[in-house]
């Protein structure tokens, strides 16, 4: 049973898997909020707008942060001129 405690002898390996499951607690909280009020689409809609922000500020060597704010789509823009918005 070595090859399967072995690994985790390793501070790095002890620190990521308390991140991941600490993240993981978190996502299922912020999911199951997010489900159970009807939220589902504005959160894949702000996970696509955020992604080439990030993508583009990691592959430049910048801050992922401020590439993910900079990113953020307008919630003026989505409403359009004619039509008006449904808040």
């Amino acid at each position: 049973m070595e090859w399967l405690t072995g690994p985790f002898e390793v501070t790095f390996v002890q620190r990521a898997l308390w991140g991941g499951i600490l993240v993981s607690a978190i996502c299922a909280l912020a999911g199951t909020w997010v489900v159970l009020r009807g939220m589902a689409f504005l959160g894949d809609a702000m996970s696509h707008g955020l992604l080439p922000g990030v993508a583009l500020a990691a592959l430049l060597g910048g801050n992922l942060l401020v590439g993910a704010v900079a990113r953020l789509p307008d919630p003026a823009q989505r409403c359009g001129r004619r039509r008006r918005c449904r808040q």
